[in-house]
């Protein structure tokens, strides 16, 4: 994959964010769309770590817990959409501080990878 891919989808995700934080900002009562974002978040994060997981398995590469707190992270963003959505919309605070929480990560993702050359992604 390009630089040129990954900073685009690293601009497009923070774009929804942005979008997204904003509606709920403007028109608090539709706020629905929160639970959503954070659950395609979690599932993108899970679907990205599923070679990782292979590769510890497979070919017995070594590995630490350590390594397993971002896909924690999505475990718990995927539970959490869960939950809201099932009970109609509680937690709906805990989901705009995880929506402006990742997309200040993906505000600094985005520059890195707009400013700096990576000579190999993935």
């Amino acid at each position: 994959m390009s630089n040129i891919a990954v900073a685009s989808i690293a601009w497009l995700a923070l774009v929804i964010h942005l979008a997204v934080g904003l509606l709920q900002w403007r028109h608090p009562e539709r706020a629905a769309a929160l639970p959503f974002v954070s659950l395609a978040t979690g599932l993108c994060i899970l679907a990205y770590w599923i070679p990782r997981w292979y590769s510890y398995v497979a070919r017995g590469v070594q590995w630490y817990a350590s390594d397993q707190v971002v896909p924690l992270y999505g475990l718990v963003l995927c539970l959490l959409a869960g939950i809201t959505l099932i009970y109609s919309g509680r937690l709906m605070l805990a989901h705009r501080v995880i929506l402006w929480a990742d997309a200040a990560v993906l505000l600094l993702a985005a520059l890195f990878l707009t400013f700096f050359r990576i000579r190999r992604l993935i």
